[in-house]
């Protein structure tokens, strides 16, 4: 999964022009990329979605980019679909020491709720769609990556 996020992260270049994304347009990823098939080719998704706004490709790996939305394929088969989300509220100022305390003190399994009434909004939210449930959220507060499963808090890194 850490190569996935890499290259997803390696994409987000192409998220820049997510603010000039006309509300359709949008409305209509939101739409149609959950419902995506678990492993369709990258023919068939750039067929159902359009040219994407950056395509990125490491060996067996390719990211495409459609706005705020990232979708990683493994031998040309969609693996993960993630969106990024950044919070309307202003961000937490992440490297205040008072804030990287609380994050290190802040005990696994703490929900989302409880962590961002804590630590205040976080400056990115990527959210995972794939092997689980319902989404993997991760925070991001600086230099630290909260990652919520179930949504609960099941890892931190720095």
């Amino acid at each position: 999964m850490t190569a996935c996020v890499a290259i997803v992260v390696a994409c987000l270049v192409g998220c820049g022009r997510s603010q000039q994304e006309t509300a359709a347009t949008s409305k209509s990823l939101n739409e149609k990329i959950p419902q995506l098939e678990q492993g369709a080719s990258v023919d068939v998704v750039k067929e159902q979605l359009g040219e994407p706004e950056a395509d990125a490709i490491d060996g067996v790996r390719e990211a495409l980019s459609y706005g705020v939305w990232q979708l990683s394929f493994v031998n040309d088969r969609l693996e993960m679909r993630s969106k990024v989300v950044v919070p309307r509220k202003r961000p937490s100022r992440a490297g205040d020491h008072d804030v990287n305390m609380k994050i290190v003190r802040l005990p696994l399994g703490t929900t989302r709720g409880k962590a961002e009434a804590r630590l205040g909004a976080p400056e990115v939210v990527y959210v995972i769609y794939e092997g689980e449930s319902e989404p993997i959220r991760i925070l991001r507060y600086g230099q630290w990556e909260l990652t919520f499963t179930h949504g609960a808090l099941s890892f931190r890194s720095h």
